[in-house]
């Protein structure tokens, strides 16, 4: 088994726009027919942050997809203390907006399309705080009791603000030629049973300190299992679930994170899995679960953006494993993501190099809708995001380089 750095690509410093990621697991499904619902998270600006991306996840816990929504935001209050950037290409100064969700980007039973945007604090808004309420509009919604998430808008204490995506899983990889590249090779047809894929997430600091090492924790759904376990990391029992400390990876703060260079603000790990030969239905296998967390927290410093360090600082010494818990986190409620991986038992590729047909060469790079519902991944930080190479899952992606052929 080789062990390769993987080649890096960096996003765009001083990328803006829209936040934008696919669809995400249902835990459950609630009625036989139609249901939406809505939720907020990530509110809470660390208080030496000038800006922070607010996600809504917009879930289908129903058994059919509605053939349009709509939602409505109501910022309220929050004008003023805070800016908000354009939704829906208009302004919320009057303190509500519209905004109808394209069709392709409905998520089917079982997904999620997560939406995002990002909210600037005003210089004079140290002690400001409002209410953010998100509605989503239906055709044909079965359970409107879901439909309306309110969350509080507020400036927290200073701290690391760790945040993670983890994209549903569609496609599958060649399992042979993405260990030997170091990042996923992803090939045509969709994920069958006994077939081979990845798990990505993608994790950023947000808050106003730095994160001197980070760990991450992936739960597999149900009939799925990782393959290939890297070195230095725990799996459970059933191999569903892996949790690594990458000690030396260091996270700065968004703010800083503003031109290309050494230091970055997040960036993206992937772990390979297998589904179980006997899935019989096609569908999501949901469940999934990435949870991160700071092994330690340290100041801020210039020389932070000059080059990540190879060793500790004299005076930093990283928690041991069972103190990670008291390492403040700003904002813990965008601190865990959950995710769905999709089956097809029928016309699906095994996850060898060739797609279901046989006739389909690999292709490197995430698939299409890996890092966007609507067809963008663009981290609004104003910063650039790039992460060290360490072990053969950590790898970042660019957003024009994840569509393959199919």
């Amino acid at each position: 088994m080789k062990s390769h750095n993987r080649q890096l690509a960096r996003l765009g410093a001083g990328a803006v726009g829209l936040f934008v990621a696919g669809s995400f697991a249902s835990p459950a499904y609630a009625v036989d027919g139609t249901d939406l619902s809505v939720e907020l998270s990530g509110t809470t600006i660390a208080a030496g942050s000038t800006e922070k991306v607010v996600e809504i996840d917009l879930e289908n816990v129903g058994k059919t997809t509605p053939e349009s929504v709509d939602i409505i935001f109501t910022v309220g209050d929050l004008v003023g203390a805070f800016q908000f950037a354009d939704i829906c290409d208009d302004d919320p100064a009057d303190g509500t907006v519209y905004c109808a969700v394209d069709k392709t980007s409905i998520p089917e039973p079982g997904g999620t399309t997560d939406l995002s945007y990002l909210v600037t604090r005003a210089d004079d808004s140290a002690d400001a705080s409002g209410e953010l309420t998100v509605t989503v509009l239906v055709d044909g919604d079965d359970n409107t009791a879901n439909n309306t998430d309110t969350a509080e808008v507020v400036i927290g204490e200073h701290g690391v603000d760790l945040g993670v995506v983890a994209e549903d899983v569609r496609a599958p990889i060649d399992a042979d030629a993405s260990l030997e590249s170091g990042a996923p090779v992803y090939i045509d047809g969709s994920i069958a049973p006994g077939g081979s894929t990845a798990v990505v997430a993608t994790v950023f600091n947000q808050g106003d300190m730095t994160a001197d090492g980070v760990r991450i924790s992936v739960t597999l759904p149900e009939q799925a299992t990782f393959t290939e376990p890297e070195q230095g990391c725990e799996y459970s029992a059933d191999n569903r679930t892996v949790t690594c400390d990458y000690s030396e990876i260091t996270l700065i703060p968004a703010d800083h994170d503003t031109q290309d260079g050494d230091a970055t603000s997040g960036g993206t790990f992937w772990f390979p899995a297998k589904i179980d030969a006997g899935v019989a239905k096609s569908g999501a296998l949901t469940g999934g679960s990435v949870t991160v967390a700071a092994l330690a927290a340290v100041p801020y410093g210039p020389k932070q953006n000059v080059a990540a360090p190879t060793a500790l600082p004299e005076n930093v010494e990283l928690l041991d494993a069972a103190d990670v818990d008291k390492v403040v986190d700003v904002d813990e409620s965008d601190n865990t993501d959950t995710y769905s991986i999709f089956v097809s038992v029928n016309g699906g590729s095994g996850g060898g190099s060739t797609g279901g047909d046989g006739s389909s060469l690999p292709v490197t790079g995430a698939q299409a809708g890996l890092f966007g519902g609507l067809g963008a991944f663009v981290i609004v930080l104003g910063a650039a995001l790039f992460l060290i190479a360490r072990r053969r899952r950590v790898v970042l992606m660019t957003p024009g380089d994840e569509k393959p052929n199919a």
